[in-house]
């Protein structure tokens, strides 16, 4: 009876010590680099799920915490999809991207980083970064560093915060719908392009810094030194400041008026002017032709009665 409450004892004592190491093994890998860059079959995780067919990584309140120099590595030409809230903290990089991604879903994803939260360390101009929808917020010295890729917004919210100088540094950056906020220069090699859309930019130097072309289009533009000295301009000149603010299809400003009175009202006045001048025109005309028909019907008239008098000399006769 005594070995076998012994063994009894000692099952428990071993089974309990399992438990412990499994769970301070799962603890630890919550600490490590998830490194999903090389996935060749379905993955699940806490917090994630990897389906290699259709290359979706669902991110579902995923927690990553690492001294690691990266918190989440993903694989190329991939879709993310973003649901509950998701926190990466890495020492260096917070989301590592090889390649081209693009973002979904309506949940958050906060990284918060070094070096950069989201580093994009392809070496081809062909790939690119989508932001269609979500709710993001990168904090690193850079927020996004990919100067070899494009990065496109049109959708979802973005906040970017810089602890140095340059929020945003890549080949393109383009947004054309979507909110973008951020604290630090937005720097693109080749183009910046902001069309329609949302978009606040507080510098130290020059908000926007565009190697080769700027484009503001469908935007009202206030820039300044600072957000309390912000003004309406009609071109950006390197302030430190700049705030753009979507101008909807059919609710575009007034040439003649300004910007506090829709277009449609110079489409009426141009309407109104054609129509005066089509008065102008048109009214003459009608008036000489109502003359020139009752002239005829008048020489109609008369050569009708001189034909009636020659009948009736001719049977006086």
């Amino acid at each position: 009876m005594q070995k076998r409450l012994i063994m009894r004892v000692l099952a428990l004592v071993v089974s309990a010590m399992l438990f412990v190491m499994c769970s301070v093994a799962v603890s630890a890998a919550v600490d490590n680099t998830l490194n999903l860059a090389n996935a060749k079959k379905n993955l699940r995780g806490d917090g994630y799920e990897w389906n290699n067919p259709d290359r979706i990584l669902t991110l579902n309140d995923l927690d990553i915490d690492t001294s690691d120099d990266f918190g989440l590595k993903i694989p190329d030409n991939c879709t993310v999809v973003l649901k509950g809230k998701n926190t990466v903290k890495a020492a260096k990089f917070g989301l590592g991207v090889p390649g081209s991604v693009t973002f979904e879903g309506d949940g958050e994803l906060t990284i918060e980083a070094g070096s950069a939260a989201v580093y994009n360390y392809s070496y081809s101009n062909n790939h690119k970064m989508r932001f269609g929808a979500g709710s993001y917020s990168f904090s690193a010295e850079t927020a996004i560093l990919a100067d070899r890729a494009e990065i496109s917004v049109t959708g979802g919210s973005l906040e970017l915060h810089s602890t140095g100088d340059v929020a945003v540094d890549a080949r393109v950056f383009s947004v054309s719908g979507g909110t973008v906020d951020a604290l630090g220069a937005i720097s693109a090699d080749h183009l910046i392009d902001i069309d329609r859309a949302d978009v606040t930019v507080s510098a130290k130097g020059a908000a926007l810094v565009s190697g080769n072309m700027l484009k503001l289009e469908n935007v009202k533009l206030s820039v300044g030194a600072s957000h309390d000295s912000l003004a309406s301009a009609d071109e950006y000149n390197g302030e430190s400041v700049v705030k753009t603010v979507l101008i909807k299809k059919g609710a575009r400003a007034s040439i003649l008026f300004g910007e506090n009175v829709p277009i449609t009202v110079d489409y009426a006045l141009l309407a109104a002017a054609v129509l005066l001048i089509g008065c102008a025109v048109v009214l003459p005309i009608l008036r000489k032709r109502a003359k020139v028909k009752k002239l005829y019907e008048s020489l109609e008239a008369e050569k009708t009665m001189t034909e009636e008098k020659k009948k009736n000399g001719k049977k006086t006769k």
